[in-house]
């Protein structure tokens, strides 16, 4: 200030303006300076709305809880829902657990009871043939007890116009579900984690170049922006914090990739080979005789289409 106000109208009086380096805080005013953004950080926090998640043990959720304590500075206001409360404390120090299984109505009934009116949820649950019940249920019992939004983790929009696979009609059918309850929801249509193709024990990578310099995958050649699942979860936590997307109060859906498309034949194994003694080589296979040789069902071929 001292600087602009030198420069605007007094340097022809003879007044200059003063460096920043040459200012000094009296003490007084830097007390009065911290009370301010004390009482400032007591405000935001007290106007952020509380956030239940939901499948908080697994990756997805866990990165959320992470997401959501890093941003608000603290744990206030921010509730993780689990069938093993136990296991949810350890690994979410500090957040409130609410303990209720998913199919359990009473219990979720309860849960929610304990959390303020107009809190927002997350929803995600593990992948399973009940995952459309077990959505379906914590949706309605959240309603029921005064849920302002939700937050719907889902999966690419490919995928979900392909219109067939176990949980890929689970998706479709939950988000139809917010759409009938007339509850405010954003939808999170991700595209393929990055850990999957890495680490995952279906598609990753990490585990046939741990005993050998090379490996086959049906996404060699197919350059595919993946995204991180922290990535994914910040996302969440912006909508979950009440950020305003300006885009209504109905159903919104958000397509979540990674900034460029890379191949695993390609980049990803450039900057692995970077991290190895000797290069390794990702070489494309055929889709069918990469399920065939895990044992798994035909729908999973759909996945890799």
């Amino acid at each position: 200030a001292s600087l602009a106000w030198g420069k605007q109208g007094h340097r022809e009086a003879g007044f200059q303006p003063v460096a920043p380096r040459q200012l000094h805080e009296h003490p007084f005013e830097k007390h009065m300076r911290l009370r301010i953004a004390a009482c400032l950080a007591t405000v935001a926090a007290a106007t952020r709305p509380p956030v239940v998640v939901s499948g908080a043990t697994g990756r997805v959720g866990s990165a959320v809880v992470r997401s959501l304590v890093s941003r608000r500075g603290s744990a206030e206001g921010v509730y993780v829902l689990a069938r093993d409360a136990e296991k949810a404390q350890a690994m979410h120090e500090g957040v409130q657990c609410l303990c209720a299984a998913h199919d359990d109505a009473e219990a979720l009934a309860e849960a929610f009871g304990s959390v303020p009116s107009g809190f927002r949820l997350f929803v995600a649950c593990s992948n399973s043939p009940q995952q459309a019940a077990l959505e379906g249920g914590l949706c309605r019992a959240a309603h029921s007890a005064g849920c302002a939004y939700a937050v719907k983790l889902s999966t690419a929009r490919q995928v979900l116009e392909m219109k067939q696979g176990g949980p890929y009609v689970a998706h479709l059918e939950v988000e139809a579900l917010l759409a009938e309850l007339g509850l405010p929801h954003a939808v999170l249509r991700p595209n393929l984690f990055m850990d999957e193709v890495t680490m995952g024990g279906f598609l990753g990578v990490a585990g046939p170049l741990r005993e050998a310099d090379e490996c086959s995958h049906p996404f060699a050649l197919s350059p595919i922006s993946m995204i991180d699942v922290r990535d994914v979860a910040d996302c969440a936590a912006v909508l979950l914090d009440g950020a305003q997307t300006g885009r209504g109060t109905g159903g919104e859906w958000f397509d979540l990739t990674g900034p460029d498309a890379i191949a695993l034949g390609g980049e990803l194994a450039d900057c692995i080979s970077e991290l190895r003694p000797r290069p390794v080589s990702i070489t494309a296979c055929d889709a069918d005789a990469f399920v065939a040789q895990r044992g798994l069902p035909p729908a999973a071929l759909a996945s890799l289409s």
